[in-house]
């Protein structure tokens, strides 16, 4: 151990020391920490006797605003605290099949046809075909700008790490290159791409054209901004299967851009019972939410309903039930013309933006699952 982390080990130490009593991973001590330092600095929504009350609580003070919780309900959702214990990581050993992008897509084989089109990946500066029906592989760089060239887009996604830390797009059109919408050359593509490491090349995804309205207020937007982004949180029930116990969509705002989790981006909870949308909100400063009924660009009513929606949960509730080792799993899928693509499985998918539209012990499959 170096004396940096050791200094930061001293300094932290009371909180460190909260956090081992009440069990929590030591892998989650150094983010929770800021999370906690950051939401009593900078959080000004809560008072000082609201902000000792969610503390003692285990939960951030920024919460009682996004959950709408208060001493009466409080007990219907899981706190930071519980949620990041060791005893509340339920896939145990199996974990890496969803930490690693690469490995998900071998493990998701037999459900291909729900999968975006893998084209490489890039590991220990490697370049590895994925396309088996390609005859002859070519494994360069230029390999991937050809692909690029015939495709027009292509999405890059680091096999490791979650809330779109890594992600980006780079596109040809009309002989001029992008990354992220924007214009580089075709010499600064290389260069990018060349010293990527730890990394899949896959089809850029779009939703599905009636989800596509809600946030496109030109054709431009559809693509600067991310598209609709679904995420299903499943359970396997011992007796009862997989059972869905929670839905909610990530609408892309021009203020977001690429990415999901980012100030600007719209949220919105799903009926999974029919795929109804319902009190939708808007991520501001990515620390709390306020009411969102239309959306800031597109002017579009939040409502209606996502298509394919029996074909999303019939499927996804088939796979929960394969893979019914791993009995949590937080899948992020867009709706398609022809059905849904899965960008990826959490393990251990995070509650904070799934609690304002379903409280986590609120679902009886969650509560039987993680309630201690």
């Amino acid at each position: 151990m170096n004396l940096k982390v050791l200094f930061q080990i001293l300094r932290r130490w009371p909180v460190y020391l909260w956090f081992f009593r009440n069990g929590v991973i030591f892998g989650r001590w150094d983010r929770l920490y800021e999370d906690f330092k950051h939401d009593f600095l900078h959080y000004k929504k809560a008072s000082l006797k609201q902000k000792r009350w969610a503390y003692k609580n285990g939960f951030l003070s920024e919460r009682i605003e996004r959950y709408g919780m208060d001493e009466s309900n409080r007990k219907d959702f899981i706190s930071d605290i519980e949620f990041y214990k060791k005893s509340s990581y339920k896939n145990l050993r199996f974990v890496y099949w969803f930490d690693d992008k690469l490995t998900t897509w071998y493990v998701l084989q037999p459900f291909r046809e729900h999968l975006p089109e893998h084209y490489y990946s890039i590991e220990n500066k490697k370049i590895r075909d994925l396309n088996q029906t390609q005859a002859a592989a070519d494994n360069s760089v230029e390999g991937i700008m050809k692909l690029l060239r015939e495709k027009k887009e292509l999405a890059f996604k680091q096999t490791r790490g979650g809330h779109g830390r890594g992600f980006f797009k780079i596109a040809f059109a009309d002989g001029v290159y992008s990354v992220d919408n924007k214009t580089a050359s075709k010499q600064d593509v290389e260069k990018t791409i060349r010293e990527l490491d730890g990394y899949i090349v896959t089809e850029y995804v779009y939703a599905h054209p009636q989800m596509a309205k809600l946030y496109a207020a030109t054709p431009e937007d559809v693509k600067r901004v991310t598209p609709c982004v679904i995420r299903v949180v499943t359970v396997y029930d011992e007796k009862e299967g997989a059972q869905v116990a929670g839905t909610l969509i990530r609408i892309g705002a021009v203020k977001a851009g690429l990415k999901t989790d980012y100030d600007g981006a719209v949220l919105c909870g799903i009926d999974y019972k029919d795929g109804t949308l319902f009190k939708p909100r808007i991520d501001v400063e990515g620390f709390s939410t306020e009411p969102c009924p239309v959306h800031p660009d597109s002017g579009v009513k939040i409502e209606g309903q996502v298509p394919n929606w029996d074909c999303i949960l019939r499927e996804v509730l088939r796979i929960s039930n394969t893979l019914n080792n791993t009995p949590y799993l937080t899948y992020d899928i867009v709706p398609t013309e022809t059905g849904f693509k899965i960008l990826e499985i959490n393990s251990h998918g995070i509650t904070r933006i799934l609690q304002p539209f379903y409280p986590f012990y609120a679902n009886e499959y969650t509560r039987k699952l993680f309630k201690p």
